[in-house]
């Protein structure tokens, strides 16, 4: 008879779960955060006042088509629409002001962005992957975009900042920031094979030229201060001959990224302004690296993770190594400058160098060591 009873209740239970997952399979509204959700059919609304909180488990699923946010929701959270590959429009209110890092990544058949006033900030990610948006348009309240926000937006070939915007803005499709002094985004799909990048930009950001099916030739100005990591490492411009020298991808003075990564040495092309961001990072067997005068910027996460870099000849000429630039260098011995201690003093050196800052440095060495000369 127990084992009779024991069995029921077991039977019950399962019953009573699986009725639960029926139940929740098929649901079709419920809450999320502050807010309420009603699926109808392919169509998600989202009503309510406030967040939508932090709940990623997306009830709804992920064969939606259509988005509606309705007036009173304040943001979307991080991943709240990661994945969802159906997703063809999106309607967000005034009262939107955050969308999360990777909120829409991988949404592949979005063919447009509208970004509405109210919205402040788009985080990392936000609309990564969303390989089918042609036009991204960007109100004059957004004030922050995160890095990738339209990464691997590959058929991304117009991007329109209001001209009210106190934060970005942009030119022939190409995103600035306000002042034009950094280029963040040169759209994947825009016309056109050649491109010269405007006197008053300082900085190329990170990965801002990513995949651009039509450009062969950028001109960059004379006194860019920091080039992003993979600004143009997935372009033909890599590739081409005239932009090549002993291991190195150059594009005109600015050392963009070592080729070479199982060389044990590399000279630096004399003449070269800046080191860009990440350009050595993984060079694993390097030992030693020669930078001519004239080098002014070593980028960020330049020579991180080269862990058998021991000797380094360094120019008087150099005004700032960016963070992290020599990152868990942990063979690093001796510094070769060809300043005083004094010039020393005037470098700006940013957050996590110890391994640059704590190892000896050979004041006023001259030279170019005969084992980095290249054989004639």
């Amino acid at each position: 008879m127990r084992k009779i009873i024991y069995l029921f209740l077991i039977l019950v239970v399962i019953a009573s779960a699986f009725s639960i997952c029926v139940l929740s399979a098929n649901a079709t509204t419920g809450k999320v955060g502050e807010c309420t959700w009603q699926l109808d059919g392919t169509k998600l609304t989202i009503s309510g006042e406030g967040s939508m909180g932090d709940d990623f488990s997306a009830p709804w699923g992920k064969e939606i088509r259509e988005l509606v946010v309705e007036e009173g929701v304040t943001d979307i959270p991080r991943l709240m629409f990661d994945g969802c590959v159906n997703l063809r429009s999106i309607s967000f209110p005034s009262s939107l002001k955050t969308i999360g890092e990777a909120a829409f990544r991988g949404c592949s058949s979005l063919a447009s962005v509208e970004i509405p006033e109210g919205i402040v900030s788009i985080g990392d990610y936000a609309f990564g992957g969303c390989s089918l948006v042609y036009k991204v348009i960007i109100s004059k309240t957004v004030t922050f975009i995160g890095k990738d926000s339209f990464s691997e937006c590959y058929n991304l070939a117009h991007i329109v900042v209001d001209a009210n915007n106190p934060s970005f803005k942009t030119v022939n499709g190409i995103l600035f920031d306000k002042n034009m002094t950094e280029l963040i985004k040169y759209p994947p799909n825009k016309a056109g094979s050649t491109y010269t990048v405007p006197d008053s930009v300082k900085k190329i950001g990170y990965k801002a030229f990513e995949k651009p099916y039509h450009l062969y030739f950028v001109n960059l100005p004379d006194d860019l201060t920091s080039i992003g990591a993979g600004a143009f490492t997935y372009t033909y411009m890599r590739y081409l001959p005239e932009n090549q020298y002993e291991g190195g991808f150059y594009l005109g003075d600015y050392l963009i990224l070592h080729n070479d990564t199982s060389a044990e040495s590399f000279s630096v092309r004399e003449g070269t302004k800046l080191i860009a961001d990440a350009a050595f990072s993984g060079s694993m067997e390097l030992k030693n690296i020669y930078i001519p005068d004239g080098v002014r910027y070593i980028g960020e996460y330049c020579f991180s993770w080269c862990e058998k870099l021991s000797e380094i000849y360094m120019p008087d000429s150099i005004i700032k190594v960016e963070k992290n630039a020599f990152d868990n260098c942990t063979s690093l011995k001796d510094i070769h400058y060809s300043g005083s201690k004094d010039d020393r003093s005037n470098i700006q050196i940013d957050l996590y160098n110890s391994s640059l800052t704590s190892v000896e440095w050979i004041y006023n060495s001259l030279g170019k060591p005969r084992k980095l000369i290249p054989d004639l």
